[in-house]
């Protein structure tokens, strides 16, 4: 099976440009997937001379792994279980592992679901008035809370800011519920394929 992986997929990074499409199409912006792919290469030049991440994407990889939509396995271990990664010796899972990282996959991935968290924060301040999409996201009005700079206030902090008279309960109430929207919006434009859906895949 990792040689398979090895010699089949070098250059799967290449089929995932598409990825971009469905923060899109979760979204409804076409402009999320240019930004979606502008971040998606630039993640695979990071520390580069010319891939070095300017502030705004720090800070939103930064808030992906506080939120815990990334860390560092998130996506290796996402693209091995494609790979039947539940079926590898340990040996052959952290060798696969490594390949995942050196093909682009991780940081990808990641990447991808670092710009699905900006477009959802964009497409929950944009749908706050239409009743359908934020029932689907079990938000009400009053949990959308716009920051000066356009982002959406996801942390407690952040809320508090906003609106000192909000006691504790209601603080965490409406983190919980923004942040379980913000995931809701990154799982249904970015697929994470389980173990399952190898045959497909």
């Amino acid at each position: 099976i990792l040689f398979e992986n090895v010699v089949l997929l070098p250059l799967t990074i290449f089929s995932q440009f598409i990825d971009t499409l469905g923060i899109a199409l979760r979204s409804g912006d076409l402009g999320d997937a240019y930004e979606a792919f502008k971040l998606g290469i630039k993640s695979l030049f990071k520390g580069a001379p010319r891939g070095e991440w300017n502030d705004e994407d720090a800070h939103n990889e930064w808030m992906a792994k506080t939120l815990g939509l990334i860390d560092e396995q998130n996506a290796v271990e996402a693209m091995g279980r494609v790979g039947t990664h539940a079926y590898m010796s340990r040996f052959a899972r952290d060798l696969n592992k490594k390949f995942f990282r050196l093909n682009g996959m991780e940081q990808w991935n990641n990447a991808m679901r670092v710009s699905a968290m900006g477009a959802g924060e964009r497409f929950i301040q944009k749908i706050v008035r239409f009743g359908r999409y934020m029932r689907e996201l079990d938000l009400e009005p009053e949990d959308v809370m716009p920051l000066p700079d356009g982002r959406l206030a996801l942390t407690r902090e952040q809320m508090k800011q906003l609106d000192p008279s909000l006691s504790k309960k209601e603080l965490a109430e409406r983190e919980k519920k923004v942040q379980r929207a913000i995931f809701r919006f990154v799982d249904g434009a970015v697929l994470r394929p389980s173990s399952a859906q190898r045959p497909v895949w």
